[in-house]
C-alpha cells in the first residue's frame, strides 16, 4: 500500500511529457470528439505517470482529469466534472476531516469533485470542487477546460508546456 506522504511526492516531482521515448518541451493537444488524451510523463528519477483526460461520449457534458503512477497503476488524483460519485461509507483514520461530513455520501448535487489519494481507499473518497483549493469550481466554457487542464498539470508539475486548441464544437 501506498503510504500518503509518498501519494503526495509522486504527485509534487516534476514530470516531463513524453513521445515516442522523447522528451518533450512542448505539446500541442487538439481535442478531437469526443476528447480522449492520454499522456505519459517520466520524472527525473524515471516515475512514469499517466494522465488521462477524458470526456464522455454518451453523456451530453462528463470531463475527467485523471492522474496515476504508471508502472504499478496506482490512483493519485482525480478531478470529476458533471459526474455521479458515492463516497464510502467506512470512515478511518486516514479520511481527513473535510472529507467526513460527505461520508455514503452521493456529490450528485455539485458541478465537480476532486478524489485526493487516501491510503487504504485510493481515490474512492472525493469532496465538491468548491471546498478544494482547485482553482476551476465548473465547466461552462471552452476557456474553464482550458483553464481546468492547464491548472491540473501545474497541479500535477508537468514542465512540458501545453497548447490546448479546440477545432470542435463540445457539449457544454
Amino acid at each position: 500500500m501506498l503510504l500518503k506522504s509518498q501519494a503526495d511526492y509522486l504527485i509534487q516531482i516534476p514530470k516531463v511529457i513524453i513521445e515516442d521515448n522523447q522528451k518533450m518541451d512542448y505539446k500541442k493537444i487538439i481535442p478531437k470528439e469526443p476528447f480522449k488524451e492520454k499522456i505519459y510523463m517520466v520524472s527525473e528519477d524515471y516515475n512514469s505517470f499517466m494522465w488521462e483526460i477524458d470526456e464522455s461520449d454518451k453523456k451530453a457534458f462528463k470531463f475527467t482529469l485523471h492522474f496515476q503512477e504508471d508502472d504499478e497503476h496506482i490512483p493519485l488524483l482525480r478531478i470529476d466534472y458533471n459526474s455521479r460519485h458515492k463516497n464510502p461509507e467506512k470512515v478511518t483514520d486516514k479520511v481527513p476531516e473535510k472529507f467526513r461530513p460527505f461520508t455514503g455520501q452521493w456529490l450528485d448535487n455539485y458541478p465537480g469533485h476532486i478524489h485526493h489519494y487516501i491510503e487504504g481507499f485510493a481515490l474512492k473518497w472525493a469532496i465538491p470542487l468548491e471546498l478544494d483549493d482547485f482553482p476551476v469550481k465548473e465547466i461552462k466554457t471552452y476557456d474553464d477546460i482550458f483553464l481546468s487542464v492547464e491548472s491540473f498539470s501545474r497541479l500535477i508539475n508537468v514542465t512540458t508546456k501545453l497548447n490546448l486548441e479546440f477545432q470542435r464544437r463540445m457539449n457544454l
